[in-house]
């Protein structure tokens, strides 16, 4: 029997999870850098999310610990900034830790999940030659946003 581990980076999608909670920010001003803006964000497409399950469930060949995430991780800064050109608002308010504390009791979410920087690489689906239909972020924000 094989075993399989999955670790999972940030899944983007419309239907809840934290995409829903950044447009909103964004919508309203509050669209800049979380924090310092550098920590490293991973991330991949719900559609991409859902299609490297089946490809993993239908290769019998792969086994052990996968990433799934999108091969193009970026900083948090930078990531924030497509958003919001993705969403032609013109500017985004930088957040400190100290209002992301604060931010995080409303929108009931942990501010670990903002700050803490996770760069992390698709290789071993890559290697097995899954292909990714939003492998950049601004496919997937014009696709979701």
């Amino acid at each position: 029997m094989r075993k399989i581990a999955l670790r999972t980076s940030i899944v983007l999608g419309n239907n809840g999870g934290a995409f829903p909670k950044l447009k909103a920010i964004t919508k309203l001003g509050l669209g800049g850098k979380q924090g310092r803006g550098n920590q490293n964000i991973s991330w991949i497409h719900i559609e991409d999310f859902c299609k490297t399950i089946e490809f993993i469930i239908n290769d019998e060949n792969i086994s052990g610990p996968i990433n799934i995430t999108a091969p193009n991780p970026l900083h948090n800064e930078d990531f924030m900034k497509k958003l919001r050109q993705q969403m032609k608002i013109p500017f985004g308010l930088n957040a400190p830790v100290w209002q992301l504390e604060i931010a995080s009791i409303f929108l009931k979410t942990e501010t670990e999940l903002l700050i803490k920087s996770r760069n992390v690489y698709p290789e071993k689906l890559l290697q097995y030659g899954f292909e990714f239909k939003y492998p950049i972020i601004e496919s997937t924000f014009k696709d979701l946003a």
